[in-house]
Parts: C-alpha cells; sequence; structure tokens
C-alpha cells in the first residue's frame, strides 16, 4: 500500500480543514495516510522517519 504523509501548518483553522478533506480523498484512493500538523513553536516534534518513509509527502502550508 502507498504510504502518503500530509504536512500541515494552520494559524486559523483554515489549513486544517483542507488537510482533513485531502485526507479523505487519498484515503479514499486506497493510500495510507498520515497528518502531521507542524506548531511554528516546536518544530522538532515533526516524525521525520515517516517523512523518510513515505511514498508521497503532500504539504499544505500558510502563514
Amino acid at each position: 500500500m502507498v504510504k502518503v504523509a500530509i504536512v500541515y501548518y494552520s494559524g486559523y483553522g483554515h489549513t486544517a480543514k483542507v488537510a482533513e478533506e485531502l485526507n479523505k480523498s487519498v484515503k479514499e484512493a486506497g493510500a495510507n495516510v498520515s497528518i502531521i500538523q507542524i506548531n511554528k513553536d516546536k518544530p522538532e516534534n515533526i516524525d521525520w522517519d515517516l517523512l523518510d518513509n513515505a511514498d508521497a509527502i503532500i504539504s499544505n502550508l500558510y502563514g
């Protein structure tokens, strides 16, 4: 199964809604999806191994 990571930062929640819709669509297409929310104050919380092992990365950033 294809592994897809959706990475996003959302300051006001709008980008989070887009990431959730992407999540639904990619899952419907048959992929294994992981969502990573970036916290601008703690970027060290990013799971780099998950990103390294993903077949595709979708970034959805605004801020």
